[in-house]
Parts: structure tokens; C-alpha cells; sequence
């Protein structure tokens, strides 16, 4: 979700501005009292509010003045009120009235007012501001921002020009809705399926609920093992959204109670319920015959599955016992030829159960932190379907191992994510470099380099087919070779895996940093684990998040660093392990403008924070660990560095671990 939240905040800028200006022009003008923001749901009532207050607050009161001013009252006072989201208007008065808030003429206090309704408006006796929709330009500005987020210019690619056009059109100019359609898209760049969805965009128009149909494209867009979660699981959403799930949920006749008689439900969510083993047994729960989706996740004292529990199930879909301590399945699960998600997640389970081999259909199969399962079966292979595996954290003995050959008859596999498996060129029963490049759908894999000819293989272009990659951690595991000045000499990262121009996280471990990352355009969080050669770390215009690790020999970082316009994106920059750096490089005044994390461990040799931090402005977190003691110190209250940070920014957090 980190790229998600970064491009949010980007969009901050769309259209908002003068929004905000004229706000703040409002609130200034002594004959208004009340500002009430009008109009309807997704258009960024609540986010311009947001900006507004961001901008005034410092004309305002503190948060210890505001304290005070709850206890002793308003009258008279200085203050910012914002309701949110007023639904409708008070039947016993006026609500401003009834909840005690000063209003009236060269009044101090201002309130602050966002509702879908006029009506509420008028009640309250406010000044309304109508909001409007995004203008064409700024529609397909917000509209690029959130499909093509490596794209520089605010325009679509020539081949899907026209069709971009259209879609943004077809969405009414509404944010919310430019944005869900614009992300659901993401991923893709073939026409056709921009035609597809701009045909079923056209379908819904002028629907009375247009903006809740477009909302629900982007869910009918998502593979089954995510739309199980969106409607099962609790998240912070825009109001639209939960109705969204609301409709979805009675749409396809969601039930969240253990059922006592047979019904017509098809999607049974029953999470942190408490449920056990025995109340399993005494509902009716075989008896739903119609039963798409069952989740029994977080529920601890389910400790194992009836044997007859499956026997009449047989259209199910989704079936998710994970955080159960169930240590086996059933051998009916087997029967289930439409089952497509199987998630067995943070269970007891100690072997992948061999029911699930006769599972053709299956796509997506979890048995991430099963800390019991020592190997892959031989015949994972034979899930011909299936293109998500996650075996990540479970047994020491199943990361150290290899992997069956048979993966790579996963023609469908996009996404293996494990711990880092070893890897090699040698021809046995386990996967080998080559089998991996076979893989040409991968998006998400993990893996180490065991020995120089595999190294070799990997130069000369055998993974060069994962073009569709997105998500790689890989660790060089080939003995160091010291140099002819007895310095250490890391392979650098080859050259021929820079195809993969889809990345978005990439993990390198003692590898030295090739100068060709900086073409990863799409990059947005890159971890880099005892490497080299952070010079080559330039103009990387979509980073978000970057974390560098354990470097003993490292005695300061290239002064380029914190050059103005370096790293524009940047959000979280995390350093550890560098024992015997002194500083890090000063920050000209345009580098890192939107660093919000600063984390710092393990550098007992640092110390002190680095020139024009504290010129950061939306710096909102430092972090500092015990074992950087010389750091530590100069950011306690009251010295030289603590004194300079709160100078410019006294509301950032100074945290100590």
C-alpha cells in the first residue's frame, strides 16, 4: 500500500490549490461565519478540508491551547471547527446551535462544513461553496498519476491516447472514481483491455448509481483471492468504498453468523469470531449447498476440520482457514474441482496435504508462516492453474532448501514469494537458473546465487524473458575475492536484468550497485544489503522508500547524495550497520523534499544528524537506536541538534529505541 499512499499524497496537488486559496479567503472574510463544502461523494470534500487546515492551522491555536479552550469554552475564542461528512440536517434545531458552537457575525470561531446535501447548508445558515468537478486537464493529469505512475509527462502513451481520453469522460471527472479506474489499469498496457474496460464503463453511464457501478468495476477487476478480502476485512476507506462493500456483501448474499438452517448464502465470513472446532459440528454448515467463499481466518480454537464438512460444498471457490491450528485437511477438499484460493496461512499444518494435488483449478495457494512445512511436495507442479504461491516464513529448513523442479511446469506462475531459495545452473530434481528464466509470467520472486557459473548465466541474459517482473530480492552467496589491494570485490548486478522495466521493489544483496538502476524509472523502494557503489544512485525519480544495510567497510557516503532534486520522492530512508560513518552527506536545499521517515540503527560511529535536515518540511519522524549512542545524545532535548529541528519543525517526532 506504501506506493499507493505516496501517490495520494501527490495528488494532493490536482486541482486543489486554488480550492484551498479560495477557502482560506472564506474563513479571512469576517461577515462569514460558517463555510459549508457542498457536493457529491468522491469529489474531495474531506481532502480539500484537509489542505485547508494544513494551511491555516498555524494561524490557529495550538493543540495545548485547543485543550484549554475545550475546558473553559469557545465564546469569544480563536478557533478552526471542522464537521465532516454532516449526513443530514439536525430534526430538533439547528445543529450548529445544539452543539454549543459560537457562530454570528465578526465571530473568532470559524466552522468548517462538508455534506452531499444543500439541504444541511441551508439548515445551519451557511456560506456554500459548491464544489465542482476536475477540469478535462486536470481529470487526466489525476487520471496518468495513478495509471502510469513512472510517466514523467502528464500524458497517456501515444497507443493508448484516445482510449485514455475517453475513459476519463466516462468517469464524470469525479476523483475518486478517476483514480479507482486509473489504478485498476495499472498494470496493463494492452489496448484491448482498455477497450474492454471503456466498453463497460459506457454500460453503466447514466445509471442512477453510475459513480457506485464505476466504483464496482475496479472490484470485478480483482483476482478471487482479493475480492474474498475486500468484503471479509476491516480497513480505513473513503465512505464510498464501504458502501461499496455493503452492496457487494448483499449482492452476493454474504452471511457473518455460523448458519443454524440451510440458506441461499454464498459467501460465509466468519473471522475473529471465537468459533471452534465443536461449533462447526453442531451448525448446518454442510447443508449450504450454494456456498462460494468460507473463511474461518483468526479463529485459534478451530483446531480441526470435520471430515464431512466438504462432502456437499462442491461449488465452493475460496475456502481460508488461516490463523486456525488446524494440522491437516480433510481428504474431501480434494473433491473440490472449482476451488481457486486456498489459504492455509499461519496454521499447523506440516506438510503441503496431498489432497490438494487433485485441485486442477487452484490459482492461488498460501501457506505462508506454517513453520512445521520442511519441503515442497514433488508434485506442486502439477497445479497447472496456479499463479500465486506464498511459502514465505515458514521452517529454517524449508529456506535453506531447494526447490522441486516441477515448479517450472507453473507456466501461470506470477508470483512466488519465499524466503531467498538457492539457485544454480545444475541439471538435478530441484529448479535450476534456467527453469526460473522459463517462467516468463513471474512477477515476484526471491532468490540467491550459489556459484560463479550461475553468475555467468545470469550476465549473459537466461532470466532476460521476466520482463513482467515487479517485485525481485536477490543475494549473491559466492565467496568474496579479495583484490590486488586487499579490498573486498563485489560482482556488480547484471547488466541484462535491466529488461525488466516494470520493477517496483527490488532487495540486492552484496552485490555493487550498477549505474543502469537509475533507468528503473518505475522503481519506488529499493533495499540494498552489505553492497557497493552508491554513487550510482542518481536521478531515481519514483523512490519512495530506500534502505541501506550493513556496509562495515563503508567510511562515508558519496557527497552527491544530497544534491538539490536528488531523490524527489523520497518518503522513508532507513540506515543501519554503518559503524564507522561520522555523517552523512548535507542536504543541499531541493534533496529529499518529501522525506517524512528518517531511520537511523546500529551506526555507533554517527554523530550528528546531517546539514539541512532541518529545512525538511514535511519531516515528521526521526528514529534512533541505542546502539547509535553519539546520535543519540545530540537529539536529546535541549542540544545543538534537537534545538536545530524544533526551530523549524517543533511538532516532528524525535523517537529513541
Amino acid at each position: 500500500m506504501t506506493g499507493w499512499n505516496a501517490l495520494e499524497e501527490e495528488s494532493r496537488a490536482v486541482g486543489v490549490e486554488h480550492k484551498v486559496k479560495e477557502i482560506e479567503r472564506l474563513l479571512e472574510d469576517p461577515a462569514v461565519g460558517v463555510v459549508a463544502v457542498v457536493g457529491m461523494g468522491g469529489l474531495g470534500k474531506t481532502f480539500l478540508l484537509m489542505n485547508v487546515y494544513d494551511r491555516v492551522k498555524d494561524n490557529q491555536i495550538t493543540y495545548f491551547r485547543a485543550a484549554e479552550m475545550i475546558q473553559t469554552g469557545l465564546h469569544g475564542k480563536t478557533c478552526l471547527i471542522v464537521l465532516d461528512d454532516v449526513w443530514k440536517s439536525s430534526v430538533d434545531g439547528n445543529l450548529i446551535s445544539r452543539l454549543g458552537l459560537p457562530t454570528g457575525r465578526n465571530n473568532q470561531c470559524k466552522i468548517l462544513v462538508t455534506s452531499r446535501s444543500r439541504d444541511v447548508a441551508a439548515h445551519i445558515n451557511a456560506y456554500v461553496y459548491e464544489m465542482q468537478l476536475l477540469s478535462k486537464e486536470n481529470s487526466l493529469k489525476l487520471f496518468c498519476l495513478f495509471a502510469f505512475p513512472g510517466l514523467e509527462k502528464n500524458r497517456p502513451p501515444e497507443h493508448l491516447e484516445s482510449v485514455a481520453d475517453q475513459i476519463v469522460e466516462e468517469c464524470g471527472r469525479l476523483p475518486l472514481a478517476v483514480k479507482t479506474i486509473a489504478a485498476s489499469l495499472a498494470s496493463c498496457s494492452d489496448l484491448g483491455m482498455w477497450e474492454s474496460k471503456l466498453r463497460k464503463l459506457k454500460d453503466v453511464a447514466g445509471a442512477d448509481d453510475s459513480t457506485m457501478q464505476i466504483l464496482k468495476l475496479s472490484y470485478t477487476s480483482l483476482p478471487p483471492y482479493l475480492k474474498a478480502y475486500r468484503v471479509g476485512a476491516c480497513y480505513t476507506v473513503h465512505d464510498l468504498f464501504v458502501d461499496l462493500v455493503v452492496n457487494i456483501s448483499e449482492e452476493h448474499k454474504c452471511e457473518f453468523n455460523l448458519p443454524v438452517k440451510k440458506t441461499s448464502c454464498r459467501r460465509l465470513l466468519l473471522s475473529k469470531q471465537g468459533i471452534t472446532t465443536n461449533a462447526i459440528l453442531e451448525s448446518s454448515l454442510d447443508r449450504q449447498r450454494s456456498l462460494r467463499t468460507i473463511s474461518f481466518s483468526h479463529n485459534p480454537a478451530i483446531t480441526s476440520i470435520p471430515k464431512c464438512l466438504f462432502d456437499h460444498l462442491r461449488v465452493l471457490r475460496i475456502v481460508d482457514f488461516s490463523s486456525t491450528t488446524i494440522s491437516t485437511l480433510p481428504k474431501c477438499v480434494g473433491r473440490l474441482k472449482l476451488l481457486k484460493v486456498l489459504n492455509l496461512s499461519q496454521t499447523k499444518i506440516r506438510e503441503v496435504p496431498y489432497c490438494v494435488r487433485r485441485l486442477k483449478s487452484l490459482e492461488y495457494l498460501d501457506v505462508s508462516g506454517c513453520t512445521s512445512i520442511q519441503c515442497l511436495p514433488n508434485w506442486i507442479g502439477e497445479l497447472k492453474s496456479l499463479s500465486h504461491l506464498d511459502i514465505n516464513n515458514c521452517s529454517e529448513e524449508l529456506s535453506n532448501s531447494h526447490v522441486p523442479k516441477g515448479l517450472s511446469n507453473l507456466v501461470s506462475l506470477r508470483t512466488l514469494r519465499s524466503e531467498v531459495f538457492p539457485l544454480s545452473m545444475e541439471e538435478n530434481q530441484f529448479l535450476n537458473v534456467k527453469d526460473v528464466g522459463n517462467l516468463i509470467n513471474l512477477q515476484e520472486i526471491s532468490f540467491r546465487l550459489q556459484d560463479i557459473g550461475t553468475l555467468i548465466s545470469v550476465k549473459d541474459g537466461i532470466l532476460e524473458g521476466l520482463v513482467r517482473m515487479r517485485v525481485l530480492l536477490v543475494q549473491n552467496d559466492i565467496p568474496e575475492r579479495k583484490g590486488d589491494i586487499e579490498e573486498y570485490n563485489l560482482p556488480a548486478f547484471p547488466q541484462k536484468m535491466n529488461v525488466m522495466k516494470d520493477l517496483q521493489q527490488l532487495g540486492l544483496c552484496r552485490f555493487s550497485v550498477p549505474s543502469w538502476i537509475c533507468d528503473m524509472v518505475n522503481l519506488t523502494e529499493l533495499s540494498l544489503l552489505e553492497c557497493t557503489g552508491y554513487m550510482s544512485l542518481k536521478n531515481m525519480p519514483n523512490l519512495q522508500t530506500l534502505t541501506l544495510m550493513g556496509d562495515s567497510r563503508c567510511r562515508e557516503f558519496p557527497k552527491n547524495f544530497g544534491e538539490s532534486g536528488r531523490f524527489p520522492k523520497l518518503v522513508r530512508l532507513r540506515i543501519a550497520q554503518f559503524p564507522i560513518v561520522e555523517e552523512l552527506p548535507a542536504l543541499e536545499v531541493g534533496a529529499m523534499q518529501r522525506l517524512q521517515l528518517l531511520h537511523i540503527c546500529d551506526c555507533p560511529g554517527m554523530k550528528k544528524i546531517p546539514k539541512g535536515l532541518e529545512l525538511l518540511t514535511r519531516l515528521k519522524r526521526i528514529v534512533v537506536d541505542e546502539a547509535s549512542g553519539q546520535l543519540k545524545e545530540s537529539l536529546t532535548e535541549g542540544r545543538e541538534d534537537w534545538n536545530k529541528i524544533k526551530a523549524n519543525n517543533f511538532n516532528i517526532e524525535i523517537e529513541f529505541l
